[in-house]
């Protein structure tokens, strides 16, 4: 059984892949300190239930998880600097 802590990894990159969230976010210097603290945000997330539910529909919109999300406001931010970059 994988520990806790990758468990809680995955979770956060299959959030961030089905949102369309480039995973080089991590590694560019515009936006790795946003996406290293949505990452922590997710390891201490109480929402876990609602938002594995929501990971196991084959399409998951940043709405479906608005409500709950405390990383929305970076989700966003991330979202907005790809489609800006370049």
């Amino acid at each position: 059984m994988l520990p806790l802590r990758e468990l809680q990894r995955g979770e956060f990159l299959s959030l961030t892949e089905k949102m369309g969230i480039d995973p080089g976010c991590s590694i560019d210097s515009r936006t790795e300190l946003s996406y290293a603290l949505a990452h922590d945000r997710c390891g201490e997330c109480t929402a876990k239930d609602k938002c594995r539910a929501v990971l196991a529909r084959s399409e998951t919109p940043l709405y479906s998880v608005a409500l709950f999300c405390p990383n929305t406001d970076v989700l966003v931010d991330l979202l907005f600097r790809q489609t800006t970059a370049g």
